[in-house]
């Protein structure tokens, strides 16, 4: 990613290689569990510290950590039947409102129940 500002105004690049592992269960009447996790490197960027995009593809909280960049992404429990969904825990979501395609390392992830 490179961000090039008019001149006066800092320029900003970072470039990053992850990778991330995801299990889910087996549908036992009608419950599964899933768990997924991702890890990120930053491979080579400036100072982030005031960087508007950039930073976003790793740690905002730490614009200075380069190689803990490691998350649990997914735990959740689901019930699914024909007429029912519901889903509880850490997970990802895609609908109408949520788009899991936005730009950084990693989509968002939501916690709490889904029905």
């Amino acid at each position: 990613m490179f961000t090039g500002n008019q001149r006066g105004l800092n320029d900003y690049y970072a470039n990053g290689f992850g990778m991330g592992l995801h299990y889910k269960s087996k549908n036992w009447h009608g419950l599964h569990i899933g768990v997924g996790g991702f890890f990120k490197f930053n491979t080579f960027s400036n100072n982030l510290k005031n960087s508007r995009y950039e930073l976003d593809l790793f740690d905002i909280e730490d614009p200075e950590n380069h190689h803990d960049l490691d998350r649990l992404e997914e735990l959740y429990l689901a019930y699914y039947t024909k007429h029912f969904t519901a889903k509880v825990g850490r997970f990802s979501l895609q609908t109408p409102y949520i788009n899991l395609q936005d730009g950084r390392m990693r989509p968002a992830i939501q916690e709490g129940l889904h029905l």
